[in-house]
């Protein structure tokens, strides 16, 4: 089955290559809002704390009067919400669990900074909860505008940024088959035609589209589909994942910058048809698939100390 675009790509490279599609503005717009961070952090709904029943109105930094368009969703489900401390220190967004202390910050220079600490003193103390502690914190973005696919001639995404350290913490607890860290880019997809008003990722014909940007175990990840299982709101929902040797022309080296650039739309589609065929969206016409919006994070099984940051991210659509 062919879809619209797919028998252009040939066309639309060589359009980019003279510069036709890009000098273009009246096909061209980035999708995402505040690029430099610039408005802080508001906190989504999906937050597990024991004060999270303000987490939901706490919409902006406390030295910025503007509301974000930038989210930030942590989730730790080994730990009850009581365990779960959140707080809001001039615009540092600090979540704390017994074993983990996971930090969001955007600075002045137009970048933002994941920083995640395991909490020394409690290690021996739940040493048992090493083995099975999972824990995501993500920023996230719904777009404004929802974009479908079909009016689409390419998506070009791009991130630049820099992983200082990903260093082990579990000790002899450590086994690479159910630990490890992972920088994964999620975009969120759903049926446009379903009467729908719920959050991003809670609802029924959708679906989410992967990049994993660095896994603490493997140089690049493979491509994966797999079903989601309590880490979002929706427990069986598909996660299409692309390889990251597609787009990465080598390993990320800690403490040197990495860039991702590519055009997703091609894969993107791949990854309807699969979800068409396999059953995850069986009434879903490709002329309704929408992009709803985004979330860039990590992902942590055990205990790690990971500093990172991003400098650059973009997601321009282009128009037939």
């Amino acid at each position: 089955m062919t879809f619209p675009g797919m028998k252009g790509c040939e066309q639309r490279m060589q359009r980019q290559a003279s510069g036709d599609l890009k000098s273009d503005k009246t096909r061209k717009k980035e999708l995402l809002d505040d690029l430099t961070f610039s408005n802080g952090f508001k906190l989504s709904k999906t937050n597990m704390a024991k004060n999270s029943e303000w987490l939901a109105h706490e919409n902006r930094r406390t030295d910025d009067s503007q509301t974000s368009p930038w989210g930030i969703s942590f989730q730790s489900p080994s730990f009850a919400p009581k365990d779960i401390v959140y707080q809001n220190d001039g615009g540092h967004h600090i979540f704390k669990n017994p074993l983990s202390v996971f930090r969001i910050t955007a600075d002045d220079k137009g970048s933002m900074a994941f920083d995640l600490t395991g909490n020394g003193k409690n290690m021996d103390e739940h040493k048992e909860l090493i083995l099975e502690t999972k824990s995501q914190i993500f920023i996230e973005q719904d777009l404004k505008k929802h974009q479908k696919l079909i009016g689409l001639d390419a998506l070009d995404i791009r991130l630049d940024g820099v992983i200082d350290q990903c260093v082990d913490r579990n000790g002899g607890a450590y086994d690479p088959e159910r630990h490890g860290a992972g920088l994964l880019w999620y975009f969120f997809l759903s049926d446009a035609s379903e009467d729908s008003q719920s959050e991003i990722g809670n609802e029924e014909g959708s679906f989410w589209f992967c990049l994993p940007v660095f896994d603490c175990r493997h140089d690049f990840v493979k491509s994966s589909t797999r079903i989601t299982s309590g880490m979002f709101q929706n427990t069986h929902q598909l996660i299409y994942s692309m390889g990251s040797q597609m787009y990465l022309k080598k390993p990320i080296e800690y403490k040197r910058a990495y860039s991702i650039e590519l055009d997703i739309l091609p894969y993107l589609q791949d990854a309807y048809v699969f979800a068409i065929n396999n059953g995850f969206l069986t009434d879903a016409r490709f002329e309704n698939v929408t992009i709803r919006g985004m979330r860039i994070g990590w992902t942590v099984n055990g205990v790690f100390d990971v500093s990172s940051s991003i400098q650059k991210i973009s997601v321009k659509r282009y128009l037939k």
